[in-house]
């Protein structure tokens, strides 16, 4: 990188492609009644894998969850300046404003797994992400000043709820919210959902990396799914699963150069600094927005604190992964993803 250059891959923010779908050969099932569409959303690619009978059913029930994908990233974006959330954001301060279920849901959802994570994953953390962006493209590393007063305006606390009148107040005026790191995993939920109702249960959808796994295929316990930072390592991960939301947070494409020095694009909101340990960890969890948002506060939290939160969470299983130039291995893991993890060579 010549000097004065800095990188920061802003189509990857919160979670790359290190989770792969394997070939359904891999676990034997046919092809018949297959399908697979695609389109762009939310800054990233959104793959749905279904079975049904025939293509007119499969495509009537994609593109209606299409449309609901385009719902939710309507309502959750901060890309649109007149998206529900940036009017949330500028009209909330003591004057609390009625919003949908969607970003009702996932804001409550957001202040849940901050609680859980002791404040490892915040909605609120855009001060210090902008912060670092800014000095990225500068070359420069914030300052410890810079970063403790980007640090004051981070605090998922400041915003409050009614779940009554699914209302929604913010203690401050200009709290910038941000729901990259669990928006992808909620749409894809809404997805699965809107899918099953259309009578296609067995379906994979991949949304940049983050999945969700309905019914396995046709005839078939699960579906396979390999965890890997790309095709050309001599061993992968193999999971077994179904019925679950599956997310990949790591830094591997996705990171600031300052001064020839990689940092981590993941930000510890209690300190403000760029996070040291990053590395690949997966989580398994009941839904795609919990696995999303997990990933994110456990590789904030560190492999020891990471897998002792996931081991206290029902249903929840997480991995910490090491990446060398020939294979992928394990560094800590929770006791149940030992029975779904198969090394493969």
């Amino acid at each position: 990188m010549t000097p004065g250059k800095s990188t920061f891959q802003r189509n990857l923010i919160t979670s790359i492609l290190l989770i792969l779908v394997l070939g359904l050969n891999a676990i034997g099932a046919t092809r018949s009644g297959r399908w697979e569409f695609k389109e762009p959303h939310m800054g990233t690619l959104f793959r749905l894998t279904l079975f049904a009978e025939n293509f007119k059913v499969a495509s009537h029930a994609a593109q209606e969850a299409f449309e609901r994908i385009r719902e939710v990233s309507v309502s959750l974006t901060h890309y649109q300046s007149n998206s529900e959330l940036n009017q949330l954001c500028r009209k909330a301060y003591k004057n609390p404003q009625v919003v949908s279920h969607d970003l009702f849901n996932v804001l409550q959802e957001s202040h849940h797994l901050s609680e859980i994570s002791g404040g490892a994953f915040d909605v609120t953390i855009k001060p210090l992400i902008n912060l670092w962006k800014d000095h990225a493209r500068k070359n420069k590393l914030p300052t410890p000043h810079q970063i403790n007063q980007a640090r004051k305006l981070v605090n998922y606390r400041q915003i409050s709820y009614n779940p009554t009148l699914r209302s929604v107040r913010l203690d401050r005026k200009n709290i910038s919210i941000d729901l990259g790191a669990i928006g992808k995993g909620y749409a894809a939920d809404a997805a699965l959902d809107v899918l099953k109702n259309n009578g296609i249960p067995s379906v994979i959808i991949d949304a940049g990396g983050d999945l969700r796994l309905g019914d396995p295929p046709p005839g078939q316990k699960f579906w396979a799914v390999a965890v890997s930072p790309d095709s050309e390592r001599t061993t992968t991960i193999r999971l077994h699963l179904s019925n679950s939301g599956i997310a990949t947070s790591s830094d591997g494409l996705n990171f600031f150069e300052i001064d020839n020095n990689r940092y981590s694009h993941i930000i510890n909101p209690s300190t403000g600094s760029s996070v040291e340990h990053s590395g690949l960890v997966t989580v398994i969890a009941p839904k795609a927005s919990v696995a999303d948002a997990l990933a994110t506060a456990l590789n904030v939290m560190g492999p020891g604190p990471g897998i002792r939160l996931a081991e206290k969470l029902n249903n929840v299983e997480a991995c910490f992964f090491e990446i060398t130039n020939q294979a992928i291995s394990v560094i800590r893991e929770t006791s149940g993803f030992k029975s779904i993890k198969h090394s493969t060579r």
